[in-house]
């Protein structure tokens, strides 16, 4: 679902659908707060299983899980609002989502690539050389060629 309205939210103008932006950043938040044993900030998890009532992580296996690629992909597309694809990246992150979000060096295309946000400003560093904007509006940064 959160993938289906990150695409939505995605292509609408530099600005974004909003209603899918929005959505999306709800569903987000939502999902990654039940993603802490406990509360506890200090132990990210993403369990198998949660009850559907009370959004609590069933501890069958009496083990604690990590953290799936695929979730982490949502998180850096969603509140680092990165997205990579053949002409460059763009940063934009999704409206609602947390204030501040550090993702550091992933690698995209071959570069090392690493996203600030700030609650005015989102920068991106691209194999050192860094770019800013306003965090309201998508942060272009073509590959060199």
């Amino acid at each position: 679902m959160i993938e289906g309205l990150l695409r939505c939210w995605r292509r609408g103008n530099s600005r974004g659908n909003a209603r899918a932006g929005a959505l999306a950043a709800d569903m987000l938040n939502r999902f990654a707060r039940m993603m802490f044993t406990d509360g506890d900030p200090a132990r990210p998890n993403c369990f198998e299983h949660y009850n559907p009532h009370t959004g609590r992580a069933c501890h069958f296996r009496g083990i604690d899980d990590y953290q799936h690629s695929w979730i982490l992909d949502l998180l850096a597309r969603g509140f680092g609002g990165l997205h990579v694809d053949a002409a460059g990246i763009e940063v934009r992150p999704l409206p609602g989502g947390p204030a501040r979000v550090s993702l550091g060096q992933v690698a995209a295309r071959g570069c090392t690539v690493s996203v600030e946000v700030e609650p005015e400003r989102v920068s991106a560093t691209v194999d050192g050389e860094r770019f800013d904007g306003p965090r309201g509006e998508g942060l272009r940064v073509p590959w060199a060629s």
